[in-house]
């Protein structure tokens, strides 16, 4: 009950958070908006993990948890682009391949089984939109694409978020990821030489509140349910 609780805390989180984010795109650049809100959530993190007790994780950890940075990262600045680039009620029906992605993935490296309605639900899912894409010819463009890519990256990443909690606490994996993905962002941008938009950062702090609990709801969920259903919903 309590995960199915936190799944639905943050189901309404993540939307929150995806029109929170839409609206900070129009004075922030995808690149150095991502970079704040990942570092924004840090301090929050550390904050939560020290105060449970501080445990560290074994090292089974280390490599699901370093490609969750990985994938997050990747679709931190796609997901941004593509808001950017498109218009959101036509872009954000693209995520709803995620699921799919998530069953497929949870089938083969985590061992959980696959119905036949679910298989069901995933053509109807990918038919769907390709019908709100306008077809097969309408499934392309940049926005799409980069779309497509962040569907892909979330898809993949809730797997290896659920092996990564495996092996450690959950405020320890927030604080791994918050503060390895704000160091790949951060790198790209200097190399990139963006800079942050430091008039406006209290305007990020709705963003940070509901980003933090839509997270912390997902991996709550994630330690009871499958990954199929956790990205379904």
């Amino acid at each position: 009950m309590t995960a199915i609780l936190s799944l639905l805390v943050s189901s309404l989180s993540w939307s929150l958070f995806d029109l929170a984010r839409k609206r900070l795109t129009t004075s922030w650049q995808p690149l150095p908006l991502a970079f704040a809100l990942n570092l924004g959530v840090l301090p929050l993190y550390l904050v939560l993990w020290w105060g449970t007790g501080g445990g560290l994780a074994r090292p089974g950890y280390w490599l699901p948890g370093l490609l969750s940075v990985v994938l997050a990262s990747v679709a931190a600045v796609a997901f941004m682009a593509a808001l950017k680039a498109g218009e959101l009620s036509r872009l954000i029906p693209v995520l709803a391949v995620t699921p799919v992605i998530s069953a497929l993935a949870g089938w083969y490296w985590l061992g959980e089984s696959l119905s036949g309605l679910q298989w069901l639900a995933m053509l109807v899912t990918v038919v769907a939109i390709s019908g709100i894409q306008g077809g097969l010819r309408g499934c392309g463009g940049r926005p799409f694409l980069l779309m497509l890519l962040v569907a892909v990256c979330f898809g993949l990443v809730v797997v290896t978020d659920k092996l990564a909690l495996q092996h450690g606490p959950l405020f320890w994996h927030g604080l791994v990821q918050s503060l390895g993905i704000s160091l790949v962002l951060g790198a790209v941008m200097l190399l990139r030489r963006e800079p942050v938009n430091h008039r406006e950062l209290s305007a990020l702090i709705p963003a940070l509140m509901v980003f933090a609990l839509a997270v912390l709801g997902q991996w709550h969920a994630l330690l009871s349910l499958e990954a199929g259903v956790v990205e379904l919903v």
